[in-house]
């Protein structure tokens, strides 16, 4: 068991992006709950190819996220340093 405050399993996805910012990353999008690999490939996808064709982060971001059911976009968080 590590030094987690809560037992929130996604509290350690959030503290290792939080251990990236603080490391100098400009941004960091980790899931913090469950994700199908299907899912999470879509997601990832969407965003790389978004961004090689030059989108803004945030916005290629909205577009991946765009691209999945509701209930998935509650795994995928954002953190901006």
């Amino acid at each position: 068991r590590g030094a987690s405050v809560t037992d929130d399993p996604s509290d350690g996805h959030i503290g290792m992006a939080q251990a990236f910012l603080s490391l100098g990353s400009n941004v960091v999008i980790a899931n913090s709950l469950p994700v199908r690999d299907r899912d999470a490939a879509d997601f990832t996808k969407q965003l790389h190819e978004s961004l090689a064709s030059g989108t803004p982060i945030e916005e290629a971001y909205r577009m991946a996220m765009r691209s999945l059911d509701p209930i998935t976009t509650a795994g995928f968080l954002m953190f901006k340093g």
